[in-house]
């Protein structure tokens, strides 16, 4: 029995508890009592504070570029200290150029200067041991009981070697005086009276070439009374010992005084040696 007062007692109390109203502080009443507090976020007293965190593609791009910079301006330090190397490269090959340049002008110079030296000591050799023929008359033309009209020649070698293959064209002839034409266009070679070719070593050669048949009376008159002259002309081709071909060609003209032909006189036309 005592225990189910117990129990009334209990459940009496616990329904008590939960019928009691809620606190002053809670009530409407008190609440009206009190003020609301301002929102104060963004001023001075309480200031606005937004942190911004990077995202990690923004990281990611920052540090490409960083390492794209990084990379161009080794590129562009390599490629100024290559293009400095090339143009001393230039510069050097260019004094190079220049030196080799002026070696070789001098070279070709003293090349030049000896070859010059060389060529004129041989031509002095050679104008010292080469034959040189020289052609004159032996003694006056005369004319004989045959009205032939006869001239020895004499050619001489008054160099230090022989004159080989010597092919000799000689020519006679009787014209009116003064020359009617240029003796230039009379002195013309004919191989009427060529000689076979000799040998003319040093010292004199005579041959008694031209020969002119068939002089006439007037014609021989004419040469006493200095109407007419006797001219003989020719040449005389040869190789000297150095294997050059040579040619002496020879004009001279004789007129008559006293009773004879008086001495040669050498035209300034005709008379030629190489």
């Amino acid at each position: 029995m005592r225990c189910l007062v117990a129990l009334l007692f209990l459940a009496g109390a616990a329904f008590a508890q939960s019928s009691q109203p809620p606190a002053s502080g809670n009530s409407p009443s008190a609440q009206g009592k009190q003020e609301a507090a301002p929102d104060q976020s963004g001023t001075q007293q309480s200031p606005l504070i937004v942190k911004i965190t990077p995202a990690q593609d923004a990281d990611k791009k920052t540090a490409d570029e960083q390492r794209d910079r990084e990379e161009k301006a080794a590129i562009d330090r390599k490629l100024a200290f290559e293009t400095q190397r090339i143009a001393d490269y230039t510069g050097w090959l260019a004094t190079f150029t220049a030196l080799v340049a002026a070696v070789t002008g001098f070279l070709g110079y003293a090349t030049w200067t000896a070859a010059t030296a060389a060529k004129n000591a041989a031509n002095a050799v050679v104008s010292q041991l080469r034959a040189y023929l020289r052609v004159s008359l032996m003694e006056p033309p005369t004319i004989d009981a045959e009205r032939v009209l006869k001239v020895s020649v004499g050619i001489k070698n008054t160099g230090q070697t022989p004159a080989y293959d010597a092919d000799i064209v000689s020519n006679v002839g009787i014209i009116s005086w003064p020359a009617p034409s240029p003796l230039e266009t009379i002195f013309i070679e004919t191989e009427a009276q060529k000689i076979v070719k000799i040998t003319i070593a040093g010292g004199d050669t005579t041959l008694n070439i031209p020969e002119m048949p068939n002089v006439s009376s007037g014609e021989e008159a004419g040469l006493k009374a200095g109407a007419y002259r006797v001219i003989v002309w020719g040449r005389v081709r040869y190789t000297d010992t150095f294997k050059k071909p040579r040619t002496t060609r020879y004009a001279f003209s004789l007129k008559w005084e006293g009773d004879k032909f008086g001495p040669p006189f050498y035209e300034s036309v005709g008379n030629t040696s190489d």
